[in-house]
This record gives C-alpha cells, sequence and structure tokens, in this order.
C-alpha cells in the first residue's frame, strides 16, 4: 500500500512538471537552447505517403537533425498550445508527427538524446504562418 502511495505521488509530480513546462516563458540560459532551421524539401516530405498533407488535415510535422542534417531518434519533444501539451518521439527518421487542429503551436523539448545539446537563446520554436513542418538543429558533442 505505501509503495502504491509512493508511486501516485511521483506519477502526480511528474505530471505537473510536464505541464509547469509547457507553459513556461522563463527565459533560457544561451547554452541550452536549441536553433531551428528553415525546413528543406528533402527534410519536409513524409515518408509515409507520396502527398503533402494539407492544413485541414492538421498534420503538423516536426524533424530533429543534428549540425550535419543526419536525422537524430529519441528526442522527447512537445506541441503545446496555451496549457495542453502533446508529447512525442523522434522516430528512426528523426520526424515526430502532431495530428492537431490548425493553431499556433509551440515546440519544445522535454529530453535531448544522449550526446546531443542545443546552443541559442530561445528554448521555444514556432512554425511560421501557414507552414506545418518544423526542422530543429541540434549539436552533437564531442566524445
Amino acid at each position: 500500500m505505501k509503495k502504491n502511495v509512493i508511486f501516485l505521488i511521483l506519477l502526480i509530480v511528474s505530471v505537473l512538471m510536464v505541464f509547469a513546462s509547457c507553459g513556461s516563458n522563463d527565459e533560457a540560459d544561451a547554452t541550452n537552447a536549441p536553433q531551428a532551421s528553415t525546413p528543406t524539401a528533402s527534410a519536409t516530405k513524409d515518408p509515409s505517403s507520396e502527398a503533402t498533407p494539407t492544413p485541414a488535415a492538421g498534420k503538423y510535422k516536426v524533424m530533429v537533425v543534428d549540425n550535419n542534417g543526419q536525422p537524430i531518434s529519441g528526442a522527447l519533444i512537445q506541441l503545446c498550445l496555451d496549457e495542453t501539451c502533446n508529447p512525442a518521439r523522434t522516430d528512426k527518421d528523426g520526424v515526430a508527427y502532431f495530428n492537431v487542429a490548425d493553431a499556433n503551436y509551440k515546440v519544445s523539448f522535454l529530453t535531448l538524446p544522449e550526446g546531443y545539446s542545443y546552443t541559442g537563446e530561445d528554448t521555444n520554436f514556432y512554425f511560421e504562418a501557414g507552414s506545418y513542418e518544423l526542422t530543429i538543429t541540434l549539436n552533437k558533442v564531442a566524445e
């Protein structure tokens, strides 16, 4: 019984931390913020479909790559609108898809894959007006 209570408390604290980070507008340390880049045609093709998703489909695509343009799998990101966040992990192609209604979403990292960091002034990314695709570049940590 005591283990169940402890587990429940830890679960509640974890969920509250996720929600708190979703709505955070705190300024980030300049050594910990990702850099977004404009997606290229090759980086924005949906590998599961020949057709490009339409805005009506509400399909948002976030691609995470390293500074050499190689996809990074396992990055845990979230897509947020106000206080509602949808987490996803990038696949082997470095891509996470979100099927949500059309809106001005904020993208941020929950965790980075081991061996990667990011630099810049902001830890939040936004889709450009009319865009449903976003590419974020991470730096590979020297081993």
